[in-house]
This record gives structure tokens, C-alpha cells and sequence, in this order.
């Protein structure tokens, strides 16, 4: 009995035997972190002043204590040295130096612990109890296994006396009990007390008070329960549970998925980053702050964190090699025991479950700090966006800066995990390579100069990777520039005909970047190839040095360095990833940076007036240039000086500066020098209308609280009453995108309600009135300019001289300098500009009035005075005609008067239900389209079908068996050779192996390169289906659909197709083998594992569909959260100078974090989810290898053959990584697919009619006469909306000249997109030359007409692009058309035809812009010419030459001229007036204005009596 308790006393310590090395390892490497961890905390804490909210510490009762407990083990860890010293009496050279220092370590990490401990108790508390609780638990499990080799070394002096006779053994028996106690105090809460609300509330006020995280005291919002998770939930994920029981119920929303906790949000991130960045601008800091310093500055502490995690999942995973070494020498042993065997099992499986819980524990962790790193730099980038100086605003296109937060923020998300990734890598190499050492001695030299050699092969080709990254983001950037404008611009496009060009355009930048993004991943595959050549080369060359040098090739030798090489072949495998993404991170950071680093507005260039002065605002001598570099001034040596509640009007030539000079009051330009002072608040109506994708309402509250009083007058004086009254859901009718689906005048005035509602102090309007009609443009003028706002301070940008002589002052710019200044009157008498103005005023008038009439008006000569008295009785007229039949029974949202506009979409309604439906259905913006369930079969058909119909994929499949086998083959030739010495001794042997190896990376690098070249060649095809069918797409589909929705499929989904998915496929099909030929290899050796197997195999398909039911929904809310956030982004960035003037950033920014949580919460559960699954996948993997391993030691010696042994356990110990790979591609590749799902969503868009028709073309000629005839027009927008034209029928003769006029909504501008079949009757035809325009193709019909559209669009390129994109005219025709438009010498002056044209024309006005356009239209000789408002933003004297250039040189045409200016119209053969979608009046216009009833004749009138005031006052 003695002799066998000897015996399996015997087997312990001899199973150990190789532990201690690892273990104490291990245990310094973790005090190490401690130590380093500890400095650099002290470090930065001293540079820095900041603290980040905490919401652990609340100290708890045995906190004390466990201070106690830590000094007690940091003076006993020291004894063991003592003692040791003392037994040899004093001479330290007996004691080895690395048995001191290690004890030493020891004694300082508990010190360290004190330290932090104690700290506690006299600052803020600065330790986090989680950190504790981890630190804890980690050396009471390497102490139990460290004690337990102590045991076995200790029984061979005898048992159980000699346990005491060894001092460390005694103070590991004392320390045990002591660390014991720490866990559970920690773990129970009695270290730390649960927080309060009041504790938190003290805790993070300080902090939270410069960054309004509401968060925290919201009731409302449901946390995630990670933040009150426990540890062990948090080890298992199993907090995460409820929300996957609510995903297996049903489709996950945007509201199940709960919100992070308050210190995770990302107002939180962003206010770290932003505090990591400005900390970088102090004095005494590098002259260029760095994005790398912010991001560490901010994020350092879950860096750290989760690098620990990464050590100790590093250094549990080297653990199986050891252990496999131990396994063969148990089965070869003649004299085991079957205690020692199960001790072994034991061990294993506590190993592989540390290393299992580690590895999840770093992914999540890495990722989670990737989402606060992308929200913190997401949020500053947005903020840059809303203070870009004008020239970096100019440099920095819409597209550009999309592309910077839609890819290179994005990079962001996973760099975490690819850096420490890289940086772990030396780390696995060192231990590997101790290992090997320990295993096979010198020969791993050999091994090391191979591997040495082959990563240096690997860095050449890697090194390819960021010039192909840079070239290939550059040429996005280009191609997601063009696409942003074309969408942008989609109906000028369609009108023009232009689709093909602008598609081809976008096509051919699309080449460009997929020959870099070709180019790329045909690098990769070189480098895949030389990763996966490199662990099988190293075996070669290993196995031939030991065969050359004499080493004996044993099983426990050979398959310790096959296991190892494994584990070592994997971090080596993902190098190129991690190169790969860490240098397209490099290449993001760098342009995040740039951008960051361009220069801001001067928010100081206006300074404040003192409340009580009696000035408004006030310009000294201010100089303003575009470009501080250039410095070619926009505004120059001005002075002007405003009194409160002065209405002060800006008038003067198409580009003379008068937009400029609100931009400077503004303060959008860089001033350089003078002085701009105001007082109070501004509101500011920009030229060119921006509104929000939302309600009229909340457009017109603009984040301010309903005051319906406030709010109903807003409405009566902006004249949108009777608009409101037309819109079947009132003012819960959704704005489209851009404002698609409102008039300009509209627009304008419901900007124009935006400003009143926010009762500021000074009012800044750009030409308010150029997209509205005259009967509505008094209206304004009295009841708002003029009556709202008479006690406001106005400064009004207007080319109608009509209201000069109701204002206060007028100022008159020339080239941006002030030429003329004073009251009307004044300005009047000193004519030079302003008199021209009011000469063109007086000759359009004469084009109005009678000749007796005019001479009679010419007589009369009154004052300034009795002309306001004049224009006010005018207007007070008008107000009673605009506002005729307003108050009618049916209300304006379902209810008798204006208080039916009380509906506040920012307080809790009280609507009924059906009221809520018929609200809801007023949405223009319809809930983005998504899938739910599984990814349709039909999806992943059409994705592996789309090229070549899948001919390439069953040798793909082919090449993947053959490589898999060669592996699977060469390691089974290893196992029967190291079973029969007289095969190992053969050269052939190691031949054949190397063979073997060599075809199997060979296989790799095919089915690489293969798999790269499908995966471009599908994606491309994806991408020209999605770009032509949008292209094709109605404009229905672009007034529904928001342009970030679009590009969000553009760019990221596209992406993700380039370079994601083929490689994503072609890992999943490779660890579905890889997992086969695991069962396999093990099965075949222990064929009793498949009773295991099986079952546990049905728990991890269960598993897998458990989880992929809601991970699948998850990544579907999470897709759909990011186009919401780029739509936001476009928005502000269009609408920045607005947000600016309102000085409402502060709100913007506030949505902008509400965008980013949802995409954040949804993301955070996503990689929860993930990690949840693959750890119970593993734990199941780890249950597998460890009955194998049972089942092993159960049979008897000779039953199988050593080399089998040391090959099934090398393959079963690798399964855990197959199983979690397997679903961790698959469900990634399922989540990716969702990519192709979105896209193709995009591929079946219902399209217009056929461009062409071949059967039914028109004549070459056509239209030769250029007749118009509509017959019983009748159109609505969409099926759900009223009719908004009714029965419309006319007749225009060749070459008529036809006047358009009506009020503004009257259904003027749709007849025109009907006249191009932007829309398409409901019923009635148009006929042109008698060929009915529905008949023929699209093409054939637009590029037969020419139009000037009621908004000025120009793209970005030169003024040649702009005119004749096609290169189809002369340049000789195109100076001639651009002398006729007035516009020879703007154009040279800016360089000719090759002049620059920023995005949108932002380097030319707007009435420039509209000039262009003119000249587009003319150039083109088509026979029907269309203008939609073509002069509204230019003055009354170029509106007078354009009309004569028309008549002059547009004789043999026929013209269509929409209008709102009367004199425009005046001279045109007929005129149809339109009022409410019905054709009211048809005639000439001497016919109409004999009849004083007419709507003609009373528009005319009106026009007269509000002109002829300022005619008075000419001197003739």
C-alpha cells in the first residue's frame, strides 16, 4: 500500500515537473503588469489634471482589512529569501539571484496593491473594484496550481511530514487562506459598497458639467445589465441572455436593445478625446497635436486593461504543448498510474477554460474600447465640420469629409484588437520559442532563422500594403465625391439627360479603385502564402536539422513542435491582416488628422456690442478675404453702422458682395482687419433655402418649445397658411430630403417662419423674395419685414426695388465695397448705381402700364414719406387677399383654425389613434426597408452565382480539400514515421513531409488568389447593378429616399463586398474542413469520442441557432443605425452656416451623440453576442479534447501506437480554435451578407420608362416645330396624395413665347417636370409636334428640350463641364452664349472657360449661378426652351437684358417662362395663369388686363401699385 501511495505520489510530480517554469512565467509577467500598469497611471495622472467619472468606490467594510491582509503578504513573500539567506548562513551567494528578485517582485506587486489601497482613503476613489476582482482571482489560481508542483517536488522527501519542511510551501499555505478571503470580500461586496444615485451624482458632477451628459439622471432609458453584471456574469456573458431571449422571440427594434451605461456614452468618449486633443494645443505641448497622443490620453486605462488580458490569454495558450509533451510520455511510460493520468485531464481542462474565458474576455473588451475610440474621434470630426474655415469648407468637399467618418472613423472600430494583436506577437514568438527549445533543443535555431526568414518576406510584400491602402482610398474618396454630387444633384441630371454620362463618370472612378483595391488583395494573397508557408517550412527545416544533426525524432518531440508550430502558425497567419489594417489605420489617422488640423472660423472675428448701446451693429473700416493664404479680398474697407430696429437694405449688381457682407456679419470669412460688433441674437435666412429631413413644425421650432401663440403668428406673417391648408396632414407633413417636395417659395418662407419663431434681436435675409411670387412677396414685406419684425433690427438682401422706399437705409456694394449708402430718397437724388436700379425699375413698368398712364406717373413727384404711406395701404391690401378663404371650416391639421397647427412633435400629444396614423402616414420619409429571419437562401445564391453563374466556386471548393488534405496527410506521415524507427531514418521521410508542406501553402496561395479574384470580379458586378439602377430610378425614389441611406450602400456595404466577404467565405468553407478533418483524425484514433461527440454536437448546432437568430437581427438594427448617422452628417454639413448663425450647435452636436449611441448600443450587443457564443462553443471544444484525452489514458499501452497518440491530441487540442472560427466566420460572413441583402435591395428598384424605344424614335429633327398641346392633365406625386394638377388642358404654337405665373404651390413647376416626365399624368397626354411625349424614350424626349430649373445647380469642374459636359459645342458658341448672358467678363476675370467651379458653385453667387444655367439652356439648340424661374436671384436690370437676350436671339424657339416677376412675362404671346392645380386663365396678356377681374389683371395691378411707388420718386 506504502509503495503504491509512493507511486501515484510519484506520477504527480512527474506530471508537473514541466509546470513550474510556465507557471512562475506567468505569475512575473503579471506582476510585472502590475508595476508598469501602476507608473504609467501615476505618470499621466501627474500630467494631467483630468478624472473620469467612476462609479465604483463607495468603500465598504472590510476595506480595511483587506489593506492589513496585503501588507502581511508583501512582508511574507519576502521570507522565503530570508530564510534561505539565513540557512546558509548569510551568504547570499548561495541563494540564486533569480529566486530573490523573483520573491522580490512578488513582495512589490502586494505593496503596490497597498498603495493604491490606502490612496483610496484619502483622494477621489481612483481603483476600480473590477481590476481587483481580476487581479485576485488570477493569482489565487496560479498560486493553487504552483502549490500543487510544490506538493509533488515536496513528496519525495516523504509525506505528510515534509511539507513544513520546506519554508516557501509554508508560506504558500498561509497565503492561500489570505487571497481566498480578498476574492470573496471583493466578489461579495463588502470591499465596495454599491454606489447611490447620490454618491454617482457627486462623483460625476464635476466632470459631467462641462459635457450636459444627461444620461445619467434620464429614468427613462434601460442600461445594459453589463453594468450590473456580476463577475461571474461577466465571465460568462450570461448578463447578455434576456436580450438574446427577446431576439429568439421576435425581430429585434431599435428599442429592445438597451443603452450603455452612463460612463460608457458617447458624450463621454467624445469629451475624453476632445480633452486628450485640446491638452495637446497647451503651451509647452508639440506644435501639431496627434490623434494617436489624443486617442492614449483618452483611452489608456481599457488599453491597459484589455493588454492584460491579452498576456494572459498569450501565455494559457502555450499550455497545451507543454501538456501534449507530458500526455505521449504518460501513454509510452511503463509505469504510470491512472491518478496521474486523471490529474493530467484535470489540468488540461482548467488550462484550456483560463484560456478560453481570457481570449473573450480580451476580444470584447478590445472591441468595446474600438466603439468608444470611433465615438469619441467621430464626435470631434463632426464638431470640425460645424467650425471649418471657408477655404477648408471649399478645399473639403461633401463627399470627402463623408468618406472620413464613413471609412476612415470607421477603421477605428476594430484597431484595438489588431494592435494589440501585433503587439502580443513577440510575446507568443518568445514563448514558443522556449518551448521549442525545451522540446527539441538547438535545433529550433534552424526553425528561428527560417521563420525569421520567411516574415522578412512577408514584410516586403506587407510593405506594398499602404501605398496600394492610400491610392485606393484616395480614389474612393473620388468616386464617393462624384456620387455624392450626382445624387445630389439627381434632378437637374434627369432633366438634362445627362444619366449616362454622370454614371460612366462614377464608373470610370469606380476602375480606378478597384484596380488599386485588386492590387491590394493580390498582395495579400502573397503574404497569406508566405504566413501559411512559414510554420510548415519551419517543421521542415527543424525536423531535417535534428534528422542531420543525430537528435532523435520521438513522438513527444516531434508533435510538441507540431502543436506549438500550430498555435505559433495562427498569430503568423493573421500578421498580414494585422499589417494590413494597422497600416489602413495609419492611413485613416493620418487623414482624420489632417482634417482636424484644418483651419476653423475665428469665432472672435465678431465681437459683442454692449447691451445698451443704441447700435445693432457696427463695421469699421473691416476688410474680409476668402483665403487668409491669397488674401484677395471679398469684402473690402467697409464701414456701416445699424441702429436697433432699422430695416437696412443691401441691394447691388450680380456679384457685387452683398451675400458676402451677411457672411462677414456672420462672421464666415477671415477678417483682416476693422472691427464688426453686434449686439443679441441673430437669425439668419440663407439665399439658398436649407431645411431639415423633418416635419414643416419642427423645421419651424427648430429645437426651441411649442409657444403655439409664437407659433401661429410665424405661420400667418410667412404667408403659409393657405400652404398648410394643401397638405392633407398640415404641418406634420414631412420635409423631403433637400426639400424636394416643396416649392421654392415654400422654402423660403418656411425658413422665413424659422427666423421669426426665434425672436432674436437682429435678422440677417438673403433675398427672401426671389423664389416667390409678387402677390406673396408684399404679403411678406407688410405683415412679416415690415409688421413682425418692424421692431427688430433687418438687414435684407433684395434685388426688388419696389420695397426700398419702406426701409430705413440702403447701402449699394460694388466689386464688396460700399458705393452708396442713405435713405431712398437721398440715393434717389445722387442716381449713379442705385439710379440705374431704379430706371430698370421704371422700364419694366413702362412694359406694364399704359403709355398715358406712365406719363402721368412720370409727372408726379412726391416724397419718400407719402410713398411708405402708399406701400403700406398696398400691402395691407394684399394681406386681405392672401389671406381670403383662410379661415375655412376645414382646419390645417384636422381642425377648425389655426390652433389646429397645435401639434408639438417635442411634447407628449394627446392625438387619438387615428389622428396618430394619418400623422404617421404624412411622412415623405418612409422606415428604411429591412429584412428580417435568416438570410435568405436566395441572397448567398446570388452572391456566389453573380460571377461566371458560380463556375469558379467548385474549384475553389476543390483547391481547399486538396490543401486540407495535404496538411491533414503530412502530419499523419509524421505520426506513422515517428511510430517505425527504420522510416524516420530515411531521408525520403522528411522529403516526402516537405513535399507535402510545400503543396499545401501552394494551395493556399491558388485558392487565395482565386477567391480574391471572384470576390472583386461579384463585387464590381453588384456595384454597376445598384449605381445603373439607381441611376434609372424615378424621382419619386429621391424625394423618399435620403441620400445617406444611399451612400451608406455606397461605401460601407460596397466595402465590405470588396474586401471582407470573399475572404470571409473562403475562411468559413476552410475552418469547416478544418473542424471535419478534426473529428476525423481524432475519431479514428478513439472512436468512442463520437458518443461524445454527437451530443454535444447537437448543443452546438442549437447553440449556433440560438444565437445567429438574434446576432443576424442585431447586425441588421446595427447597418441600418449608420446611414442615419452619415445622413445627419450631410445635413449639418450643407446646413452649417445656418447652425452657425442660430447658434445652435450645442444641439446638433447633442443629436449627433443620439446617433452615435444607437449605432454604438447596437454594435456593443453585437460583439457581446459574438463573444457569448464563442465562448460556450469553446467550453464545448474544451470538453471534447479533454474526453479525449480520457478516453486515451483509459486504454492499455500498447493498444495504439505514441505517434497516434501525440496526433490526435495536437489536432483535438486545436479544435476549440476550429469551432470558434468556424462560427465566428460563418456568422460574420451571415452578418457581412447582409451587405449584399442591402444592396440588393438596391438592384430591384422599380425604374422610368425606357430611355430609348427603338421601335418608336422620333425623327432626328424632332421637334422641328416646337407645338405644345395638353390635353386633360392630371398628376399626383404619389398614389397616397391628392391630385396637384386637375384637368389641365392648353395649346402653344411654334415658337410662342408662353408666360407661366400663379401663386406660389399653384402646380406651376410640376407642369414643367411633366413637360420633362419627371413625373408621369395620371391621365391626359402632352402632345409635341403631335407625338405624344409618353411614347417615346426618355433620352429621346429630355435631350430634345432645354431648361433653366428653378434652383441654380453647377457640379464641380470648370465652366466648359458645367456648359456642355457632353464636349459636344464649340468654344466659340459657348462665348457667345455666355456674352448673351452677361457673363463674358466674370468668366475671364476667373480664368476663362477652363475656370474653377467649386462643389455646388459655392465660388460663384448665386445669381451667377443662375446665369450659367441660362447659358446651359441656350447653348443647347433645342427647339422648346423652359424657364423655371431662371432670373428670380438676379436684379431687376440683368432680369430686363436676359428677357431681351431671349427675344433677340430665342425667336425661332419656343419658350415657356415660369415666373414670378410680372415685367418678365408681360411681352410673352400668352399667358396661362394656374391657381390650385386648375388652369384658370389662357390669353394674351393685353386680353387678360382689359378684364379687371381677372387673376392676371389683379397680379399686374398689384405689380403696378407696389413698383410705381418707387417709380415716383424717379427724377425724369
Amino acid at each position: 500500500m506504502q509503495n503504491l501511495y509512493a507511486m501515484e505520489i510519484n506520477w504527480f510530480k512527474a506530471a508537473t515537473s514541466s509546470i513550474p517554469f510556465l507557471i512562475r512565467l506567468t505569475v512575473c509577467g503579471l506582476q510585472l503588469l502590475l508595476l508598469i500598469s501602476l507608473a504609467v497611471s501615476t505618470l499621466l495622472s501627474t500630467l494631467s489634471s483630468r478624472r473620469q467619472p467612476l462609479l465604483y468606490g463607495a468603500l465598504g467594510p472590510s476595506h480595511r482589512l483587506a489593506q492589513w491582509i496585503c501588507g502581511l503578504l508583501c512582508i511574507l513573500f519576502l521570507l522565503p529569501p530570508i530564510s534561505e539567506i539565513w540557512q546558509h548562513n548569510g551568504d547570499i551567494n548561495h541563494v540564486p539571484p533569480e529566486e530573490i528578485g523573483y520573491f522580490i517582485m512578488l513582495s512589490a506587486s502586494w505593496l503596490a496593491i497597498l498603495i493604491i489601497l490606502r490612496k483610496e482613503t484619502k483622494e477621489a476613489k481612483s481603483f476600480r473594484l473590477r481590476f481587483l476582482q481580476a487581479w485576485w482571482l488570477a493569482c489565487l489560481i496560479l498560486y493553487l496550481v504552483w502549490y500543487g508542483t510544490w506538493i509533488a517536488e515536496l513528496q519525495g522527501n516523504g509525506w505528510p511530514g515534509a511539507i513544513v519542511s520546506d519554508f516557501q510551501a509554508l508560506v504558500f499555505l498561509v497565503t492561500l487562506p489570505l487571497l481566498l478571503f480578498l476574492v470573496c470580500t471583493s466578489f461579495s461586496g463588502s470591499l465596495y459598497r454599491k454606489c447611490t444615485n447620490d454618491d454617482i451624482a457627486s462623483i460625476t458632477e464635476p466632470f459631467l458639467e462641462q459635457h450636459s451628459n444627461t444620461r445619467l439622471t434620464d429614468s427613462s432609458l434601460r442600461f445594459t445589465g453589463f453594468n450590473r453584471a456580476g463577475i461571474i456574469s461577466k465571465l460568462t456573458f450570461s448578463w447578455l441572455v434576456p436580450l438574446l431571449e427577446t431576439g429568439n422571440r421576435k425581430p429585434l427594434e431599435m428599442s429592445d436593445i438597451p443603452h450603455l451605461g452612463p460612463e460608457d456614452g458617447p458624450d463621454i468618449n467624445s469629451a475624453l478625446f476632445q480633452a486628450g486633443w485640446n491638452m495637446q494645443l497647451k503651451p509647452g505641448m508639440p506644435s501639431s497635436p496627434s490623434v494617436w497622443r489624443a486617442l492614449w490620453l483618452a483611452f489608456w486605462r481599457p488599453f491597459l486593461y484589455a493588454s492584460a488580458l491579452a498576456i494572459v490569454y498569450v501565455c494559457m495558450m502555450f499550455a497545451g504543448p507543454v501538456l501534449l509533451n507530458r500526455f505521449v510520455s504518460y501513454i509510452q511510460s511503463d509505469k504510470r498510474s491512472q491518478l496521474e493520468g486523471y490529474g493530467l485531464v484535470l489540468i488540461l481542462f482548467c488550462a484550456k477554460i483560463l484560456e478560453t474565458s481570457s481570449d473573450h474576455q480580451f476580444n470584447f473588451h478590445a472591441q468595446v474600447l474600438g466603439i468608444k475610440m470611433l465615438t469619441g474621434v467621430g464626435s470631434a470630426v463632426y464638431r470640425k465640420t460645424l467650425c471649418l474655415s471657408h477655404k477648408a469648407r471649399c478645399d473639403k468637399t461633401v463627399g470627402q469629409i463623408l468618406n472620413i467618418l464613413s471609412t476612415d472613423v470607421q477603421r477605428l472600430l476594430p484597431l484595438s484588437w489588431y494592435l494589440l494583436q501585433g503587439l502580443t506577437l513577440p510575446l507568443q514568438i518568445v514563448i514558443a520559442l522556449c518551448i521549442l527549445f525545451y522540446a527539441i533543443g538547438v535545433a529550433m535555431i534552424a526553425g528561428l532563422l527560417t521563420m525569421l526568414l520567411i516574415v522578412g518576406l512577408s514584410v516586403v510584400t506587407a510593405s506594398k500594403f499602404r501605398s496600394f491602402r492610400i491610392k485606393a482610398l484616395r480614389a474612393k474618396d473620388d468616386r464617393m465625391k462624384g456620387t455624392t454630387e450626382s445624387l445630389s444633384n439627381m434632378k437637374v441630371i434627369k432633366l438634362q439627360s445627362w444619366e449616362e454620362y454622370f454614371c460612366k463618370k462614377i464608373e470610370e472612378l469606380r476602375k480606378e479603385e478597384l484596380r488599386w483595391v485588386a492590387r491590394f488583395l493580390y498582395t495579400l494573397s502573397v503574404n497569406i502564402f508566405f504566413m501559411w508557408l512559414g510554420p510548415l517550412a519551419v517543421s521542415v527545416v527543424t525536423f531535417l536539422t535534428m534528422f542531420i544533426i543525430g537528435e532523435e525524432l520521438t513522438t513527444a518531440r516531434v508533435f510538441t513542435a507540431i502543436t506549438t508550430f500550430r498555435i505559433l502558425q495562427e498569430p503568423l497567419r493573421t500578421t498580414p491582416d494585422v499589417i494590413s489594417y494597422v497600416t489602413q489605420a495609419i492611413v485613416s489617422v493620418q487623414r482624420i488628422h489632417a482634417f482636424l488640423s484644418e483651419d476653423e472660423l475665428d469665432m472672435n472675428a465678431v465681437e459683442k456690442l454692449e447691451e445698451d448701446s443704441e447700435l445693432a451693429l457696427e463695421i469699421k473700416e473691416a476688410t474680409f478675404v476668402w483665403d487668409l493664404v491669397e488674401a484677395v479680398p471679398a469684402i473690402k474697407n467697409i464701414t456701416l453702422s445699424v441702429k436697433k430696429g432699422d430695416c437696412v437694405a443691401i441691394c447691388g449688381v450680380v456679384g457685387s458682395g452683398k451675400s458676402n457682407l451677411l457672411s462677414c456679419i456672420l462672421g464666415e470669412l477671415p477678417k483682416v482687419n476693422g472691427t464688426v460688433k453686434l449686439v443679441g441674437r441673430v437669425a439668419y435666412v440663407s439665399q439658398s433655402p436649407w431645411l431639415q429631413n423633418k416635419t414643416i413644425q419642427e423645421n419651424i421650432l427648430f429645437g426651441l418649445p411649442m409657444d403655439q401663440k409664437r407659433y401661429e403668428e410665424a405661420i400667418k406673417v410667412s404667408g403659409l397658411v393657405a400652404d398648410l391648408k394643401q397638405f392633407p396632414y398640415g404641418d406634420t407633413t414631412e420635409i423631403g430630403e433637400r426639400g424636394i417636395n416643396m416649392s421654392g417659395g415654400q422654402k423660403q418662407r418656411i425658413q422665413l417662419a424659422r427666423a421669426v419663431y426665434q425672436d432674436a434681436d437682429i435678422y440677417l435675409l438673403d433675398d427672401p423674395f426671389s423664389a416667390v411670387d409678387a402677390h406673396t412677396g408684399s404679403y411678406l414685406f407688410k405683415e412679416c419685414i415690415r409688421g413682425a419684425l418692424r421692431k427688430k433690427t433687418v438687414i435684407l438682401v433684395t434685388h426688388q426695388v419696389e420695397f426700398l422706399p419702406s426701409t430705413d437705409s440702403i447701402v449699394v456694394l460694388r466689386d464688396g465695397e460700399i458705393v452708396q449708402s442713405g435713405s431712398y430718397s437721398q440715393l434717389v437724388q445722387e442716381g449713379r448705381d442705385f439710379g440705374a436700379f431704379v430706371k430698370a425699375l421704371h422700364s419694366s413698368l413702362n412694359s406694364v402700364l399704359p403709355g398715358d398712364e406712365v406719363q402721368e406717373k412720370g409727372e408726379i413727384n412726391l416724397e419718400a414719406k407719402v410713398s411708405i404711406k402708399r406701400m403700406d395701404s398696398l400691402v395691407t391690401d394684399t394681406s386681405s387677399l392672401a389671406l381670403e378663404n383662410f379661415g375655412s371650416k376645414k382646419g390645417l391639421t384636422q381642425s377648425n383654425s389655426l390652433k389646429g397647427l397645435k401639434v408639438d412633435s417635442f411634447q407628449e400629444r394627446t392625438l387619438s389613434s387615428k389622428q396618430k396614423t394619418i400623422a404617421q402616414s404624412g411622412m415623405l420619409i418612409q422606415e428604411e426597408e429591412r429584412e428580417t429571419g435568416r438570410v435568405s437562401s436566395s441572397v448567398y445564391w446570388k452572391y456566389v452565382t453573380k460571377f461566371s453563374g458560380g463556375l469558379l466556386v467548385p474549384l475553389i471548393i476543390l483547391l481547399q480539400i486538396l490543401t486540407q488534405g495535404l496538411q491533414v496527410g503530412g502530419d499523419t506521415w509524421l505520426a506513422k514515421g515517428t511510430s517505425d524507427e527504420s522510416m524516420i531514418r530515411n531521408w525520403s521521410f522528411i522529403g516526402i513531409y516537405a513535399a507535402m508542406a510545400f503543396g499545401c501553402a501552394l494551395g493556399v496561395f491558388l485558392r487565395t488568389f482565386l477567391v480574391s479574384f471572384v470576390g472583386i470580379s461579384t463585387a464590381q458586378l453588384f456595384f454597376l447593378d445598384m449605381l445603373r439602377r439607381v441611376f434609372r430610378a424615378p424621382i419619386s425614389f429621391f424625394d423618399t429616399t435620403p441620400i445617406g441611406r444611399i451612400l451608406s450602400r455606397a461605401s460601407t456595404d460596397q466595402s465590405r463586398l470588396d474586401m471582407d466577404l470573399p475572404l470571409l467565405m473562403a475562411s468559413t468553407i476552410n475552418n469547416i474542413f478544418a473542424v471535419l478533418s478534426v473529428v476525423l483524425v481524432v475519431s479514428s484514433v478513439t472512436w468512442q469520442i463520437l458518443f461524445i461527440v454527437l451530443p454535444l454536437g447537437y448543443v452546438y448546432i442549437r447553440l449556433q441557432v440560438y444565437y445567429i437568430t438574434c446576432s443576424r437581427e442585431l447586425s441588421r438594427v446595427y447597418a441600418m443605425t449608420e446611414a442615419p448617422v452619415i445622413h445627419h452628417f450631410g445635413e449639418s454639413i450643407a446646413g452649417a452656416t445656418t447652425i452657425r448663425a442660430f447658434g445652435v450647435q450645442q444641439r446638433f452636436l447633442k443629436t449627433n451623440e443620439q446617433r452615435f449611441d444607437a449605432y454604438q448600443r447596437s454594435y456593443f450587443h453585437s460583439i457581446a453576442a459574438q463573444e457569448w457564443l464563442g465562448l460556450w462553443l469553446e467550453v464545448i471544444g474544451t470538453m471534447v479534447v479533454s474526453a479525449a484525452a480520457f478516453l486515451l489514458i483509459q486504454l492499455p499501452r500498447n493498444t495504439i501506437a505514441p505517434g497516434s497518440v501525440g496526433l490526435s491530441l495536437s489536432y483535438g487540442l486545436a479544435l476549440n480554435a476550429s469551432l470558434v472560427k468556424l462560427i465566428m466566420f460563418a456568422s460574420t460572413a451571415e452578418n457581412e451578407m447582409i451587405s449584399v441583402e442591402r444592396i440588393s435591395q438596391y438592384t430591384n428598384i422599380p425604374s422610368e420608362a425606357p430611355v430609348i424605344i427603338p421601335d418608336r424614335r422620333p425623327p432626328a429633327e424632332w421637334p422641328q416645330e416646337g407645338k405644345i398641346e395638353a390635353k386633360n392633365l392630371k398628376v399626383r406625386y404619389r398614389p397616397d396624395t391628392p391630385l396637384v394638377l386637375k384637368g389641365v388642358s392648353f395649346v402653344i404654337h411654334p415658337c410662342e413665347k408662353v408666360g407661366v405665373v400663379g401663386r406660389t404651390g399653384s402646380g406651376k413647376s410640376t407642369l414643367v417636370l411633366l413637360l420633362f416626365r419627371l413625373v408621369e399624368p395620371a391621365n391626359g397626354q402632352i402632345l409635341i409636334d403631335d407625338l405624344d411625349i409618353c411614347t417615346i424614350g426618355l433620352s429621346d424626349l429630355r435631350s430634345r428640350l432645354s431648361i433653366v430649373p428653378q434652383e441654380p445647380t453647377l457640379f464641380e469642374g470648370s465652366v466648359r463641364s458645367n456648359l456642355d459636359p457632353l464636349n459636344v459645342y464649340s468654344d466659340r458658341l459657348i462665348w457667345e452664349t455666355l456674352e448673351k448672358c452677361q457673363l463674358l467678363t466674370a468668366v475671364h476675370e476667373k480664368g476663362g472657360l477652363d475656370a474653377s467651379v467649386a462643389e455646388h458653385g459655392e465660388n460663384w453667387s448665386v445669381g451667377q449661378r443662375q446665369l450659367l444655367c441660362l447659358a446651359r439652356a441656350l447653348v443647347r439648340p433645342s427647339r422648346i426652351l423652359v424657364l423655371d424661374e431662371a432670373t428670380a436671384s438676379v436684379d431687376i436690370s440683368t432680369d430686363a437684358l436676359i428677357q431681351k437676350t431671349i427675344k433677340t436671339h430665342c425667336h425661332d424657339r419656343t419658350v415657356i417662362t415660369v415666373a414670378h416677376r410680372i415685367p418678365t412675362v408681360i411681352d410673352a404671346s400668352r399667358v396661362l395663369v394656374l391657381d390650385t392645380g386648375m388652369l384658370r386663365e389662357n390669353d394674351k396678356p393685353e386680353r387678360l388686363l382689359t378684364d379687371s377681374n381677372s387673376l392676371f389683371s389683379k397680379l399686374v395691378e398689384e405689380y403696378k401699385s407696389r413698383s410705381s411707388s418707387s417709380s415716383n420718386l424717379i427724377d425724369t
